[in-house]
């Protein structure tokens, strides 16, 4: 499962772009690389969401694929639902988990951990999101859902905690957009 095409793309990120479940499961089985990189540092993951490929998204999740990953946009794969408008597959990255987190909780090296200690109880931190994380535009996804009318996904994201005041490379908050 380590062949990969003229993009760096590995067999889970052909099989997450195409939703190939039936290949992607028999990919799953014999990899333990979730997370590989293809020549613009997206993980199969970003691929999912790309193509709201919610079956996808479920399944490398089970996999504990990192939720927080960064592509060379600096855009999570929750920035790439709300970039690309897709609602179910935002909500579909927090499907087993409750727990954004703030990224002042974290370490510099979320690999340094399996866990921490959110309102008391132990988390692992492979489930949790950055609700905040920003693109090289200093985007977050709210400033997306707010760029393309999401009302449903903005609510969604303020409700799990998102704030409307920050602001992006061009002083914008999602609220001013």
């Amino acid at each position: 499962a380590s062949t990969r095409d003229n993009q760096h793309n590995t067999l889970i990120h052909m099989a997450c772009r195409h939703e190939n479940m039936s290949l992607l499961k028999i990919i799953s089985s014999r990899t333990t690389d979730f997370n590989a990189r293809n020549m613009y540092d997206e993980t199969p993951l970003h691929i999912a969401c790309s193509v709201n490929n919610l079956a996808a998204i479920k399944m490398l999740k089970e996999n504990y694929v990192d939720r927080n990953a960064l592509d060379v946009r600096g855009q999570t794969p929750l920035v790439i639902t709300a970039s690309f408008n897709y609602t179910e597959a935002a909500k579909e990255l927090f499907d087993d988990t409750d727990t954004p987190v703030d990224p002042i909780f974290l370490n510099d090296d979320l690999n340094s951990t399996d866990v921490i200690i959110v309102n008391g109880e132990p988390v692992n931190i492979k489930t949790c999101i950055l609700l905040d994380a920003p693109d090289e535009k200093g985007n977050t996804a709210l400033h997306y859902c707010s760029l393309f009318g999401n009302n449903e996904l903005a609510n969604f994201l303020i409700h799990k905690g998102a704030r409307i005041t920050l602001l992006n490379n061009e002083q914008d908050s999602p609220v001013t957009i």
